[in-house]
Parts: C-alpha cells; structure tokens; sequence
C-alpha cells in the first residue's frame, strides 16, 4: 500500500518514525510531507526519513489562510502523483 503522512508538528516526527519503519519492513510505500517550520525537516533529516517540502507557512491569519489552500494544493498534487490507497494530515492544527 502506498501511504502518504503530512507532519506539521515535529511531535509528529516522533509519533509516526516507527509506524513507517514496521510499516515499509512489511512492503509499504511512503511519501512524507512536511512544512518547513521549527525542527520538522532536521528530525526527518536525522531519522533518515525522506520527504517533500509543502513550504514554511505563515504567522498572520491572513496569510495562514492562503498558506492552508497553497498547502493543500501542494499534498494534493504528491499524492496524486505517489497514486496513493491512504494518507492522514493534520494540517487543519499546523498552520
């Protein structure tokens, strides 16, 4: 199965880091987005997990809105192109 999982949190780097290895030992594809904000790309970095960039965000609201549309575009077009059967996001908290 091909699995996509967007971290917006870098507890979420810890959380998912040995779902993905128990899950790609049993044959599992993943394709990892993440935002560029705090320490989310240096932890995947360090746990040698790959990843695509779904940009840094935004710190007003009006621009935290517009990053949410841009953000879901970004998933979007990974996810369609990974062809993936599942992904989870919980980029509603991550903004």
């Amino acid at each position: 199965m091909k699995i996509l999982l967007d971290i917006g949190h870098p507890a979420h780097v810890h959380y998912f880091k040995n779902f993905i290895k128990i899950m790609e030992d049993k044959g599992h594809q993943f394709l990892i987005t993440s935002r560029n904000k705090e320490i989310e790309h240096h932890l995947l970095k360090q746990y040698k997990i790959a990843f695509k960039s779904r940009g840094k965000g935004k710190n007003s609201l009006i621009g935290k809105a517009i990053h949410y549309f841009i953000a879901i575009s970004v998933i979007y077009r990974h996810a369609k192109r990974f062809g993936c059967g599942s992904f989870t996001t919980t980029l509603i908290n991550s903004l």
